[in-house]
């Protein structure tokens, strides 16, 4: 009614306005005759547009009320949900076809906007039960959540629940799975095991309308190269997608020189490429000390931080960051920028694997390559290993020495194979895959 009241007055006073101005027009030219004559008409004409503004008001208020009657049909809201859902998918779509001739921009970041507002809308019209929406959120892989939008009557409730569903708690132990399964580690699982235990009874907490913190997805990852941070943080991102926290759940993984570029401007471009190219999922800065060098000076590492941190700010529901280095220079680099420190206060720290461990990994990579150990290549391996554990310098590559080390072992075998014997040896099975202590050397 509002709407029509205030529809009404304003073509009302634009007609009156329109009818004043030419009767002085023409009162001013010399017309009085025809002046005169259509001031004697003023009130029929003003008649007339009461009649037509009050009819043109009252069709617009019943179309208004139509709409609204229609959209309390699930399935006509559905169609108008999935028609303008399309719609922004093709924008998306278009936006980055277009940038595929440019730059990677900022229109990229438009680009996975658009596209995910127009997933949002398929969803929501999937969600109506209209099958058109329920069709095309299957071919894009959309997850169509249980529930509806507010004007349609909500469904007969589930039982109550406080954790995941079957299906998602599930895949949640998929990942930790995976992440018990690798060797080590016992202080990172613990640390990451706390951090999805909190962001899960979070959730728990709000799905029951209590009020809950925001629990930060971002993290930083300390510990000497091969530890495996950069595993973690991909079964990380997975269990983040499986307790819904992120879309996709992928993880791209970027240093300085992905993110850092030589010239004034282009910088920020190169971040957000890069976190466009991680919506969804978590962005993973390798080395990411080397973004605030310890000399400081015109650099344009900070830039490159800055940007980051407004990205992070703007994507903070569907991107997560995972910056990692040598624990000394981390430290360093968060403590540097005020907004790092306020943003990363979850750290987890990877310690060098001890001996034992690294005879293990040793182990599952001479077995994921259908190769084994004799006894004397087996005993061999532990006595290289626990060396150059002992060692060790700061440089140690932990993983990457066991990796190091099979790789040699694998060449120094095929060496001996073809000098020893040739193709008679080569038709015998346990020969091609058996290591032996004299193929062991660091």
């Amino acid at each position: 009614m509002i709407e029509f009241v205030v529809a009404f007055v304003a073509a009302m006073a634009l007609y009156v306005v329109a009818l004043v101005t030419l009767y002085g027009a023409l009162m001013a030219t010399g017309g009085k005759a025809v002046a005169n004559k259509l001031g004697g008409a003023f009130l029929p004409a003003l008649t007339l547009g009461l009649t037509a503004s009050t009819v043109l008001g009252v069709s617009m208020q019943i179309d208004a009320w139509t709409e609204r009657i229609k959209e309390r049909n699930p399935s006509y809201l559905g169609a108008k949900l999935l028609a303008e859902g399309e719609r922004l998918l093709d924008l998306g779509a278009a936006e980055r076809a277009e940038q595929d001739r440019k730059w990677f921009g900022k229109s990229y970041l438009e680009a996975e906007r658009l596209e995910r507002e127009g997933r949002r809308r398929v969803r929501d019209a999937a969600s109506l039960g209209y099958t058109d929406a329920l069709a095309l959120a299957e071919r894009m892989g959309i997850d169509v959540p249980p529930g509806s939008l507010p004007q349609v009557p909500e469904p007969t409730p589930e039982p109550e629940s406080t954790g995941p569903a079957p299906a998602e708690a599930e895949a949640v132990g998929d990942a930790l799975a995976e992440l018990d399964g690798l060797i080590g580690l016992a202080g990172a699982k613990a640390e990451v095991r706390g951090l999805l235990d909190v962001l899960d009874v979070q959730r728990a907490r709000a799905s029951a309308g209590m009020k809950s913190p925001d629990v930060s997805l971002h993290a930083v990852f300390v510990g000497n190269p091969g530890t495996g941070k950069t595993t973690v943080a991909r079964l990380l991102a997975r269990a983040y997608r499986d307790m819904g926290l992120l879309s996709k759940g992928h993880l791209v993984e970027v240093d300085r020189s992905h993110l850092v570029a030589g010239y004034v401007g282009q910088t920020a471009q190169l971040v957000d490429s890069a976190v466009a190219s991680a919506l969804g999922g978590v962005l993973f800065v390798d080395e990411a000390y080397s973004l605030a060098p310890a000399g400081g000076g015109n650099d344009f590492g900070a830039e490159a931080v800055a940007a980051l941190l407004k990205r992070m700010e703007d994507y903070r529901d569907d991107l997560a960051v995972v910056v990692a280095g040598y624990p000394n220079e981390m430290d360093r680099f968060i403590r540097s920028n005020p907004g790092l420190r306020s943003r990363f206060n979850r750290w987890v720290t990877f310690h060098d694997y001890d001996t034992k461990d690294l005879v293990a990994i040793f182990e599952r990579f001479v077995e994921g390559s259908d190769y084994t150990l004799s006894a004397g290549a087996r005993s061999r391996a532990a006595d290289v290993l626990s060396g150059l554990h002992e060692s060790r310098g700061a440089d140690f590559g932990n993983a990457r020495v066991a990796r190091n080390l099979f790789e040699r072992a694998v060449q120094r075998q095929a060496s001996r194979l073809s000098a020893s014997g040739g193709a008679r040896l080569f038709r015998r099975k346990r020969q091609l895959s058996t290591l032996e202590a004299e193929d062991i050397d660091a």
